[in-house]
């Protein structure tokens, strides 16, 4: 049974229809809670946490067309909307963190902000509503003694001799392909 289509009903609420005609509630659909899984598995595996950063939120919502039209066209009402998206991803990171009470090992924040010779837009701008979010949740790992590994595809050069991260490393997709 494989989930094909998230269709939502205002009476009868989310709903997910499979292939063969079934339509399963979320009470039905058997995964455990996060923590359980954390559980699970600790201290036997590593086990990290993991947040998207504003960008990655953005191109899943508007498209990366539109996110980086919008950007140009309004940098303001969309740096209002980069900070709106990054308090609540700061606030999961806070969430999520303190949820596993101490069994993660570390953190991993997912954002892809560039192109294989530059970034989306101005380093400028990421460092103006982008960064602030990013730092805050590297902080706050680090508060709570957690090592912070950034993934971003592209050429992040740019960025990075704009500020000191804090970051244990960098995974770059197109330069670990390069080589």
């Amino acid at each position: 049974m494989r989930p094909t289509q998230l269709t939502s009903s205002k009476h009868s609420g989310s709903m997910i229809h499979t292939t063969d005609g079934v339509i399963l509630r979320p009470a039905t659909i058997k995964s455990p809670a996060w923590t359980e899984t954390i559980i699970s598995l600790h201290p036997d595996f590593p086990v990290f946490g993991s947040i998207i950063e504003c960008n990655e939120c953005l191109t899943r919502l508007i498209d990366p067309e539109n996110n980086m039209l919008w950007i140009g066209m309004y940098p303001e009402r969309m740096g209002k909307v980069i900070n709106h998206i990054g308090q609540f991803y700061l606030d999961c990171t806070k969430a999520q963190i303190d949820a596993a009470d101490g069994m993660l090992d570390g953190f991993v924040i997912w954002g892809d902000v560039a192109y294989k010779k530059d970034m989306f837009f101005s380093p400028d701008y990421w460092r103006m509503y982008f960064k602030p979010w990013v730092k805050a949740m590297t902080e706050y790992a680090h508060l709570k003694g957690l090592m912070v590994i950034y993934h971003g595809c592209g050429n992040i050069n740019r960025k990075f001799s704009l500020t000191r991260t804090g970051w244990f490393c960098i995974s770059n997709v197109i330069l670990i392909c390069l080589k």
